[in-house]
């Protein structure tokens, strides 16, 4: 399996976001648009309907464990990305997970794009 730095690079479909501690989730259908977040080795770009919504240079931290906790890997961009400046990142499965490090405490989940 490649690092997970590489497994980020491609393109994904928004599926949901949730809120943390609030039964709240936007999904596509919900809200009325669709996002694809394509990460490649320089930058990440939010599309919304197709057109760019962000865009940002980011650094890939690779998550560290340390005595009684683990810090898990992470995005920290130049410019906010989904309402924050950096996502904690993970996969379930195939699905990306993006997730709250600091105070809003959502979770954003994407699946891989079809190749065209």
């Amino acid at each position: 399996m490649p690092p997970i730095e590489e497994q980020l690079f491609g393109r994904w479909d928004w599926v949901r976001t949730e809120e943390a501690g609030s039964t709240d989730v936007l999904t596509p259908e919900g809200v009325g648009y669709s996002r694809r977040l394509v990460i490649t080795p320089a930058r990440v770009e939010v599309l919304r309907d197709g057109d760019v919504e962000a865009s940002a240079r980011y650094i890939f931290v690779p998550g560290q464990d340390l005595d009684d906790e683990f810090i898990p890997p992470r995005l920290v961009y130049d410019q906010e990305i989904l309402g924050a400046r950096e996502h904690g990142v993970g996969f379930d499965g195939a699905r990306l997970v993006l997730f709250s490090t600091c105070c809003n405490g959502r979770t954003h989940l994407w699946d891989p794009a079809p190749t065209d």
